[in-house]
C-alpha cells in the first residue's frame, strides 16, 4: 500500500505520516524539503525564501522531486510519504519564475507519476494557525492559496480521502477507517 499525505504547509502532514507509518508498520518517506533544507543551509541559504529569490530555486525544486521519486522507488512495495511529487510541483508552479514551457514539461511528468504511484492520497485541510519553524512561509494567505491549489490538483485521485479530524489520534483513526472501508479489515491489518 502506497499512501501519500498532501496539504499545504504546516497542517500536520509529518505528524500524521509518522503516526500512520508506526501504526501500519510501513516505511516512512521523510518530507524531502527537510533533507534539502539541510544541504542548502550548508551553502548559505538559511530560509526557503532565501532560495526562492535566487537562480537556485528551480534546481532546489527539481532536487526535491528527484529525491521524492528515488525514495518512492526504493520503497516500491509500500510506504507512507510525507508529501507527494504533486505537492512539490504546486509550490514550484506558484513560486518559480521559470518559463511556462518548463513548468508544463515538469507538470506532465509529475501528473503521470502522481496518478500511478500512490494507492491512497490523504488530504489534510488547514485546521489550525501556522506555527513557524524558521524555514517555511508564515503568511496565512499564502498557505490558504496553496491549500486550494493542492486540493484541486489531488482531489481527482481514485484513492483520495479528505480528513476532518484535528487531533493526531483522531486523524489516524479516521484514516484507518477509510482504509478499512476501501480494502477490508484484514488487508489493513497485514499492512
Amino acid at each position: 500500500m502506497k499512501i501519500g499525505i498532501v496539504g499545504s504547509h504546516c497542517v500536520g502532514k509529518t505528524t500524521l505520516a509518522k503516526a500512520l507509518s508506526q501504526h501500519l508498520s510501513l516505511p516512512l518517506i521523510e518530507e524531502q524539503l527537510r533533507s534539502s533544507q539541510r544541504q542548502f543551509l550548508e551553502i548559505g541559504y538559511p530560509t526557503l525564501n532565501s532560495i526562492i529569490n535566487t537562480m537556485w530555486y528551480p534546481h532546489f525544486v527539481f532536487d526535491l522531486i528527484r529525491r521524492q521519486i528515488e525514495c518512492e522507488d526504493k520503497e516500491s512495495d509500500s510506504f507512507i510519504s510525507d508529501r507527494t511529487v504533486m505537492d512539490y510541483y504546486i509550490y514550484y508552479q506558484h513560486l518559480s519564475t521559470a518559463p511556462v514551457s518548463q513548468k508544463e514539461i515538469l507538470k506532465s511528468v509529475v501528473s503521470d507519476r502522481f496518478s500511478k504511484q500512490y494507492d491512497n492520497i490523504i488530504y489534510l485541510p488547514i485546521a489550525f494557525p501556522i506555527v513557524g519553524d524558521g524555514y517555511r512561509d508564515t503568511d496565512s494567505d499564502f498557505r490558504e492559496q496553496m491549500d486550494v491549489h493542492i486540493l484541486e490538483a489531488t482531489k481527482h485521485h481514485e484513492g483520495f480521502f479528505a480528513l476532518n479530524a484535528q487531533t493526531v489520534n483522531d486523524r489516524v483513526a479516521e484514516t484507518l477507517n477509510f482504509l478499512k472501508r476501501r480494502y477490508g479489515t484484514r488487508s489493513i491489518m497485514e499492512g
